[in-house]
């Protein structure tokens, strides 16, 4: 249980960080992008930053779509192939499969809402 706890921990730190340096880099991205369009002189090292946000954020999403494909539990993949969103919605329904959608309470009842369970 505490390895499992520790490991939840690490990973959601880990997430967090990752969102964290995604945005930071769209901010980036977006204000260099600004830069580059409404200055008249053009700037090579400005124009190299931009390349190196755009590198970086390319190598988070492509990240995200190997972990989605892991996560959907796909048998094959093909060289090459782009995650798109069939594998996406392949994790959202095996999500799905695994969601409680009803519970019988201790009387036999059949409980669909689990805002009543709580009750």
């Amino acid at each position: 249980m505490e390895l499992r706890a520790k490991t939840i921990r690490y990973s959601k730190e880990k997430r967090s960080k990752l969102r964290k340096e995604e945005k930071v880099l769209q901010e980036e991205q977006q204000e260099l992008d600004r830069k580059i369009c409404n200055d008249d002189v053009f700037d090579q090292e400005t124009l190299e930053k931009y390349e190196s946000a755009k590198d970086k954020l390319k190598r988070i999403h492509d990240t995200r779509g190997k972990e989605a494909i892991f996560r959907s539990k796909t048998r094959w993949l093909e060289q090459g192939e782009k995650p798109t969103k069939y594998f996406f919605n392949l994790e959202k329904n095996n999500n799905e499969k695994k969601l409680i959608q009803e519970v019988k309470s201790e009387n036999g009842e059949v409980i669909s809402n689990f805002a009543q369970v709580n009750k």
